[in-house]
Parts: structure tokens; C-alpha cells; sequence
């Protein structure tokens, strides 16, 4: 049994050998570490080639002591190019190949049935066969095919249950048992007509794993003995790639810090502290990102030597799109994706951009407290990259845009992408343009859009949102897709005109400007002084409030209602001023 982290990892490869690769390699460096500084997290990118010396870089956040950094760091950890990040999705890749090569030895049929390779050691399991567990009896017609390709109509966990699960239980372990036991018994639909991610799906292709692999346990399985000896005697880093199972992250050796803010609490927590087997087959791979590179180039390129044969690469590679549920239009394979696929939304999602000319194909992975999003094969580069960060988000709490700190990945993962392009003299995306402003649209023609500016009416108990952070949230999270569609959303809960008071430069002062006498100007960030209420007192909010309580339809209509309640005068000495 191979038990993960028991050895060292170390560089059998280095990769300076080359001016140009050793330009590369400084070019790389100085992106991570830039991006490192500007997000507090940090990073680690692997990049195996056909041609040329592998690359490995690694940055932290350096600069001031670690405390002031992060106060909940107990103690400095700056990672190197052979720290192992957990990758989570990223070990389905390995999971398939593992029954890929079960199906080339004859002792699996892709199109047979999965419980009759699984019953057995199911039933020492959780006490039950798969038909004997699923109440939809069409389970008896998934087959090991639509498990691989996330078409067997399986529901998955709750994400959410199980990151609250995992943060209130520190000393225990959610096994595969436990995952399959608390399945949805009943099917999404019947197995191979839709497309829907179900990550438990894959934890029942480890079950298949161990069982015809031989053993008794779902423990006795080496998940690196999916790999032929060739490749891993050819992977660039030994001991590198590790599958950890039971017990804590700080118990494997080499694994990095993970960070993940608490739901409830909204604190940073250590994930290191927490189990680390992250689903098993589904998700618990923890990796130098070189050597999952070199596994992707060494799976996908065709060069020596070979993972599978072209016949087992043309089954993983046929792609069906996810329908529903999680990543809706993503071409998937057998436990690949065709991440650059026709403006796929990983691309747009993860970099900000349409087409940021990144031809992948690999897998994804998040945990809750690192990522490796943009991993796989580049067919241009004739090239394996993996990118890792260890938190899913930046950290930097003194960031003026906080909504930037979800984008710390995309935007690393983007230089870097754009700096491997330009050493091969191929087009280069425009990261100065990626994740563009989302409410520009609701600011007429002449008042420049103020993303950062604070929006008071979307403020909660905390921090008051800024104008791009609350609009990215109404079009990410309540489905409203566009920016224009986002302008009728506001017209109805009328908040439309308070949106462009506060986040269109100018708008407010031209909007109210009637108000003030001729040669006065508005000022609409001003303290209104017969308004005293603690919040929501500036001159622009508070005309904004009569505005819309009665109903009024133009700045005129407001001047006559503020003649008539005595209060014209005084608006005019808190808000208006002579003009320069």
C-alpha cells in the first residue's frame, strides 16, 4: 500500500539548461511573485514542454512579518516548486486512466453495467448492493461509460453540507462509504440521456478500482499504480505526487497550508488542520503542479512514453456537454474536459475573458481552501501546465476592490498563460481587459462608471459593498446575465436611480441640479442638515428617498415639493454651493 507523503519529494529535472528557458523561467517568477504580494496567497506552476527544460516556479507573499500578513498563520510557511497542493477534481484524470487501463487489460467493459464490478465490496461497504440502495431501479442500467462521462444520471453531495460538515468534525474522516451511504436515491434522470456532475459517481469508479484491482478495502488501493512504471519513472519530481488518505493535512508531509473563510464566521481557517482525504477517488489528489503537468503532457500528447492507447484516448476524448446542474455546456469526456472548447464558460469564468486562446484539455480542481483550475494539455504549446494556489480566493484584506480576491487565480492564471504564448511567438490574450466592469451600462453617456464607489442601499450589518461588487453579485448569483437585463432588475425594486446616484461620476449633481439657484452647483456627497437620521443623510440620498416615495417624475416636481414643506432654503445651504 502506498501511503501518501511517507517519502520526500525531490527534483530529479531542473530547467535552466536554456537561455530561453531560463528567460521563461525569471519572466514566470516575477508573475507569480507580483501576484503573490498583490492577492496574500500563494502559488505554484508546473510546465513540462516537448521541447525545451521543464519549468517549476513557486512564490509566497513576502514583505512585513507573517502575523501582519495573516494573524491565523501559526507560523511562517514559504512554499517551494515541490510543495504538494491539494487539486481535488484534478484526481479524476487519474481515476479514469486507473480504469482505463483495467478496460485495455480486458477485466472491465466500458459498457457493462458498474455493479457488477462493485457489488461485492458495496456490500461490505454500506451493507447493500447498488440496486439494493437506489429506490430508482433504472441505476441497474448505469454503466461504467456513464460514470466516467457524468451521464449516469447520479445526483452529487451538497457542497455546502459538507464544508460545514468538515469545519464542526476536525479529527474525522468523510469516506467514500459515508459519501455513497448519504447518496440521493433516487436518479436526475435515466443514465445516459443528460449530463450531470456527479463527483460521488467517481468515488464508486474507486470502488471499481479496488475490487478488480484485488483488494478488500478501499485502503489497500494505490491510486498511483493507475500509472504505467514508464511514467512515473519519467515524471520530472519523485515522490511528488501523493493521494492522502486518512487523517489530517498537517499528517502528510509536504502538503501546503489550505485557506478557506469560514461561512458563518467569515474568518480564514487552516484546512491543514482538517482531514485531507477530500472524497477519495473524486478529489484527493496532492501534487508538485510539474508533475501533474508532466501526467497530462505524457496522457494527451502522444509522445513516449504512452499512458494509454489511441483507442482508450479517443474514448476519453469524445465529448458530451454537461446539460444541468454544475458547468452547463462543458464538453466532457471520460474524466477530461475540453476546457477551451468554443468560449467554454471555464475560460470565461476562471481568466475574465471570452477568448483568452487557452486550448486545454484536462480537468479542473478546487478544495475549499486551494485550487488548480487550469490544468491539463495544450496542444499549442505541445505542452502540460498546472497552476496551484493554496486559498480559493486572495487574501489581502486591505484591497480597496475585495471582489478582486475571487479573481486572484484568473488573473495569475492569465499572465501566465499570455507569457507561455509569447515565448512560442503565438497571440496573446488582453488580461488589461479581462473581467471588465459589470454595471457600466446603467450610466448614461458622459458620467464615467465608479465600480469601486460604495453602494449604501445594498449595505448590510458590515462593510458597505461597492457598486462592481454588488452588480457582479445580482449577475452571478440571482441569474440575471447581462448588464442590461440587470438595468430592468433595478427599475422594478427601484433602485435603478439611487444605483447611478452613486455609481455613475456626476450623475447625481446633474440629476438634482435644479435644486440649487442659478450660479450654485450640487453637492450631492454633502450632509443635509434637517435630515437626522444617522444613515442615508447625504443631500443625493435623501432627495433620492423623497424622489421616490412620492412618486415624482422629474427635478422640477421635487423643487415644487420642497417650496412646499419650507424646506427649499434649507436643502439649498447644506447642498448647494457657489460655483468656481
Amino acid at each position: 500500500m502506498f501511503l501518501a507523503g511517507s517519502l520526500v519529494c525531490f527534483l530529479v529535472l531542473c530547467s535552466t539548461s536554456s537561455s530561453a528557458a531560463g528567460d521563461l523561467t525569471v519572466d514566470l517568477q516575477q508573475i507569480l511573485s507580483e501576484h503573490a504580494q498583490t492577492y496574500n496567497v500563494s502559488f505554484s506552476l508546473g510546465f513540462y514542454p516537448a521541447t525545451g527544460d521543464p519549468i517549476a516556479v513557486a512564490a509566497s507573499p513576502r514583505g512585513g512579518s507573517l502575523s501582519e500578513r495573516n494573524p491565523r498563520h501559526e507560523a511562517p510557511w514559504l512554499i517551494s516548486n515541490r510543495s504538494l497542493f491539494p487539486m481535488g477534481s484534478v484526481t479524476k484524470t487519474y481515476t479514469a486512466v486507473g480504469v482505463m487501463r483495467l478496460v485495455e487489460a480486458g477485466k472491465v467493459r466500458l459498457d457493462n453495467p458498474i455493479a457488477e464490478y462493485v457489488d461485492p465490496m458495496l456490500k461490505t461497504m454500506i451493507g447493500k448492493t447498488l440496486e439494493e440502495f437506489f429506490t430508482d431501479q433504472r441505476i441497474k442500467n448505469a454503466t461504467v461509460r456513464h460514470f466516467l462521462s457524468m451521464r449516469s444520471g447520479c445526483d452529487d453531495y451538497n457542497d455546502t453540507t459538507m464544508l460545514r460538515w468538515t469545519l464542526e468534525h476536525p479529527t474525522d474522516d468523510f469516506t467514500p462509504a459515508d459519501y455513497i451511504s448519504n447518496w440521493t436515491k433516487t436518479l436526475r434522470c435515466a443514465p445516459g440521456s443528460c449530463g450531470y456532475y456527479s463527483s460521488v459517481g467517481f468515488d464508486l469508479l474507486g470502488v471499481l478500482l479496488a475490487a478488480q484491482n484485488g483488494f478488500e478495502s478501499w485502503l489497500d488501493y494505490d491510486q498511483l499504480s493507475a500509472l504505467p512504471q514508464s511514467v512515473l519513472n519519467a515524471l520530472p519530481l519523485k515522490n511528488c505526487t501523493t493521494f492522502p488518505l486518512l487523517g489530517k493535512c498537517s499528517t502528510h508531509p509536504g502538503v501546503v497550508p489550505q485557506w478557506c473563510p469560514d461561512p458563518v464566521t467569515y474568518k480564514w481557517v487552516n484546512l491543514q488542520d482538517y482531514s485531507c482525504l477530500n472524497g477519495w477517488t473524486m478529489g484527493n489528489i496532492a501534487a508538485a503542479p510539474l508533475d501533474v503537468a508532466a501526467f497530462y503532457f505524457y496522457l494527451l500528447s502522444g509522445h513516449e512514453p504512452r499512458m494509454l492507447s489511441h483507442a482508450s484516448l479517443v474514448a476519453m476524448t469524445t465529448w458530451t456537454n454537461l446539460s444541468f446542474g454544475w458547468g452547463v455546456g462543458v464538453p466532457y469526456g471520460l474524466g477530461l474536459m475540453d476546457m477551451g472548447a468554443n468560449g467554454s464558460f471555464l475560460v470565461k469564468d476562471v481568466v475574465g475573458l471570452d477568448d483568452a486562446h487557452v486550448d486545454l484539455v484536462g480537468h479542473g480542481g478546487e478544495d475549499w481552501g486551494s485550487a488548480a483550475l487550469m490544468t491539463g494539455y495544450s496542444t499549442q504549446l505541445d505542452a502540460g501546465v498546472s497552476l496551484a494556489m493554496d486559498s480559493v480566493m486572495g487574501k489581502n484584506s486591505s484591497a480597496v476592490n475585495q471582489l478582486d480576491q475571487s479573481r486572484a487565480y484568473g488573473r495569475a492564471f492569465c499572465a501566465v498563460w499570455s507569457a507561455l504564448l509569447k515565448a512560442r511567438g503565438l497571440p496573446t490574450p488582453d488580461c488589461a481587459a479581462a473581467f471588465p466592469p459589470r454595471g457600466t451600462c446603467i450610466c448614461p453617456h458622459g458620467y464615467p462608471y465608479l465600480q469601486n464607489a460604495p453602494l449604501s442601499w445594498a449595505a448590510g450589518s458590515g462593510k458597505t459593498p461597492t457598486c462592481d461588487e454588488v452588480f457582479t453579485e445580482i449577475q452571478d448569483d440571482l441569474g440575471v446575465k447581462t448588464c442590461a437585463n440587470m438595468t430592468t432588475w433595478l427599475e422594478q425594486r427601484s433602485m435603478f436611480e439611487p444605483s447611478r446616484d452613486a455609481c455613475c461620476s456626476g450623475y447625481s449633481e446633474a440629476r438634482f441640479q435644479c435644486i440649487c439657484d442659478a450660479g450654485q452647483h450640487f453637492n450631492g456627497t454633502n450632509t443635509i442638515a434637517w435630515n437626522k437620521s444617522s444613515k442615508q443623510n447625504e443631500c443625493a440620498e435623501t432627495l433620492e428617498f423623497l424622489w421616490a416615495h412620492a412618486n415624482l417624475t422629474s427635478c422640477d416636481s421635487l423643487r415644487q415639493l420642497l417650496q412646499k414643506d419650507t424646506l427649499l432654503r434649507s436643502t439649498q445651504v447644506s447642498c448647494c454651493s457657489e460655483s468656481s
